[in-house]
């Protein structure tokens, strides 16, 4: 069962659970998470659509039964190894676990194959939104290790980035090839869309240099 709760950070001297985002381990805003029955935060998800709010709470549940299989035998390394990788997936603003130690988790025979592409999923994520500081290391990134797995608003947003970065180099292929693969994501998901909206033109006015 999932009972939703909304906390306004409002600063009111009578408003409740004021300093909630700072104790769940939120660092800005919007911040949205799933907690156990104890008030634990197990999962942090960006609400982008009904889709992946449901499954972050899907993951969540998963996650908890492999909580609960380690809880009640420790010695059980295939939960405890699903356990870590999807604990690490499901953090956004928490402090992440060491990366070492988790790619040992990988190597624990009888993982399930999902739980390991989730997690070479967010280890991509994770390198290319270091990449997304400027346009230029985004498109050095892409050359260098073309991801695998973006998609949604980072990869949208990544791949805009290259698109400029592409430009700035004179790549009219990388750039033409990228814009399309950001357009197609952009297509699928009218929230990405609006969100992105001013940011695409701003791209397809950068385009313009190597189409003129």
């Amino acid at each position: 069962m999932v009972v939703p709760y909304l906390n306004v950070e409002a600063r009111w001297e009578d408003a409740p659970d004021q300093g909630l985002l700072g104790e769940k381990g939120g660092r800005g805003f919007p911040y949205c998470t799933i907690m156990n029955a104890d008030g634990e935060v197990i999962w942090e998800v960006r609400p982008e659509s009904a889709d992946v709010f449901s499954k972050a709470v899907a993951n969540a549940n998963k996650l908890a039964g492999f909580q609960a299989k380690v809880a009640k035998n420790p010695e059980d390394k295939v939960a405890a190894a699903s356990a870590a990788l999807l604990d690490a997936i499901g953090r956004q603003q928490r402090q992440e676990p060491d990366l070492d130690d988790l790619v040992e988790h990988t190597k624990v025979e009888g993982v399930d194959k999902e739980i390991l592409a989730a997690f070479e999923a967010w280890r991509e994520e994770k390198a290319m939104m270091k990449a997304l500081r400027r346009p230029s290391s985004s498109y050095e990134f892409f050359k260098n290790t073309p991801p695998k797995n973006a998609e949604g608003l980072i990869g949208a947003y990544f791949y805009l980035q290259v698109a400029m970065g592409a430009v700035d180099e004179e790549d009219a292929k990388t750039a033409k090839d990228v814009f399309a693969r950001a357009q197609k994501i952009i297509e699928s998901d009218e929230a990405i869309a609006k969100r992105l909206a001013r940011f695409v033109e701003q791209v397809e006015k950068k385009m313009k240099e190597i189409d003129g």
